[in-house]
C-alpha cells in the first residue's frame, strides 16, 4: 500500500513538474474554480445618493445605467453607483419619479410635480432638462415606458370622485401624442404600461358588476384611434 501511494505521490510530482495536472488536484481545481465563479456570479451596489436617506431602483438599460427615485422624491440616474448620482427634477418642479430608461440609456422617463399643482409625464435626456408631455386637453398624466425614441403612458382628468385615464404614445413631445385608448368598446379607462419594438402594452379597465372590474392586457401598434 505504501509503495502504491509513494508512486502515485511520484507521479503527481512528474506531473506537476511537466505541466500537467495529476487526477485529484485537477479536480480540485475545477472544485475551487466553480466556487470562485458561483460567488463572482452575484453582487450588488447601494445606488442610494448622498443627497437622500433612501431610494429604489425602477429601471435599468443594457448599457449599465439604471434609474430611481429617492426618499427625497427626486428622480435619479445612476451608471452603477451612488457617486454617479444624477438628480433629474426640472427646474421648478417639486417633486419627480423616473419609471423607465430605454435599452441604450439614453432617454429616461416618468413624471414630475410641477407648478401647475398636478403631475405631468416628462422624458429627459440624461439631465434634469426635460419636456413635458402632457397633451393637450388633460390635467394631468404619466409616463411608464420608453423604448428607442418613443414613450408611454397615460394622460388623466379628474371629475369630482370619477377619474377617466387614456392610454397615450409619444414621441418625444406633446405635439406628437397620440391616443391609443380605443373607441366604441366597453373600456373607459386605459393606461399604456411599456413599449418595445414598436408595439405597447396597454392595460384596461372594464367597470362590471357593481364594485367589481375587470382587466385585460391587450397589445397595440401605437395607431391613433379609428
Amino acid at each position: 500500500m505504501v509503495k502504491k501511494l509513494s508512486n502515485a505521490f511520484l507521479r503527481s510530482g512528474r506531473a506537476l513538474a511537466s505541466g500537467a495536472r495529476p487526477p485529484v488536484l485537477g479536480a480540485l481545481l475545477l472544485m475551487f474554480a466553480g466556487l470562485s465563479a458561483f460567488g463572482q456570479q452575484y453582487h450588488t451596489n447601494d445606488e442610494t445618493p448622498p443627497a437622500a436617506p433612501g431610494a429604489k431602483l425602477t429601471g435599468a438599460s443594457k448599457s449599465g445605467k439604471q434609474v430611481g427615485s429617492g426618499s427625497n422624491l427626486h428622480a435619479y440616474l445612476f451608471s452603477g453607483n451612488a457617486l454617479t448620482a444624477v438628480d433629474l427634477t426640472p427646474t421648478g418642479y417639486y417633486s419627480s419619479q423616473a419609471n423607465s430608461i430605454s435599452d441604450d440609456g439614453s432617454q429616461q422617463c416618468g413624471f414630475g410635480y410641477g407648478p401647475t399643482g398636478q403631475n405631468h409625464p416628462l422624458v429627459w435626456n440624461g439631465t434634469s432638462a426635460s419636456t413635458d408631455l402632457l397633451p393637450s386637453g388633460y390635467a394631468f398624466g404619466y409616463c411608464t415606458g420608453v423604448d428607442n425614441g418613443q414613450q408611454v403612458g397615460f394622460a388623466e382628468n379628474q371629475s369630482y370622485f370619477i377619474t377617466s385615464s387614456h392610454a397615450y404614445l409619444w414621441s418625444g413631445s406633446s405635439a406628437s401624442a397620440v391616443d391609443l385608448h380605443p373607441v366604441g368598446t366597453i373600456y373607459p379607462f386605459s393606461r399604456a404600461m411599456g413599449t418595445k419594438g414598436g408595439e405597447q402594452v396597454i392595460l384596461r379597465l372594464a367597470t362590471g358588476a357593481p364594485g367589481l372590474a375587470a382587466l385585460e392586457a391587450a397589445m397595440a401598434e401605437g395607431l391613433p384611434r379609428k
